[in-house]
């Protein structure tokens, strides 16, 4: 069963934000490669352009479907935060960013568990959560 014409319209609107998120990612992977880490911000940042580019084309897909990939992008994503956190370990804002994976994932796991009642809510609560503490 596909989303109602509003839900295709708030599906289309996350992917266009995670094509955004992509986009603004891949740019600080490029200028912040000196630092470090490149492979791992550019990976989030593919990740994150494959399935906004999804979601922007195919909102009627269903949110279990979506649901699903936000899944697997917020436990890729938060593994990468707490990989770069231990890398980080001691700088300022590892704490943070340790606390943002972990936070990713655990959102990631509680949703997956509660599959398919939770594709009707989790898509706007997990990216919101996400983005406040992930940027």
């Amino acid at each position: 069963m596909s989303p109602h014409p509003p839900q295709h319209s708030v599906m289309r609107r996350f992917g266009e934000t995670l094509v955004y998120a992509g986009v603004v990612m891949a740019i600080h992977s490029w200028t912040q490669r000196a630092a470090g880490r490149t492979w791992e911000r550019a990976l989030q940042a593919l990740l994150a352009l494959v399935i906004g580019i999804y979601m922007v084309l195919f909102p009627g897909a269903g949110a279990l479907s979506l649901t699903l990939l936000l899944v697997i992008w917020f436990v890729v994503s938060g593994g990468l935060q707490l990989a770069a956190a231990r890398q980080l370990r001691g700088l300022p804002g590892a704490d943070w960013m340790f606390f943002g994976g972990v936070l990713a994932i655990v959102l990631a796991v509680l949703i997956a568990l509660d599959l398919p009642s939770s594709a009707e809510w989790a898509i706007g609560l997990i990216v919101g959560v996400n983005l406040v503490f992930w940027g």
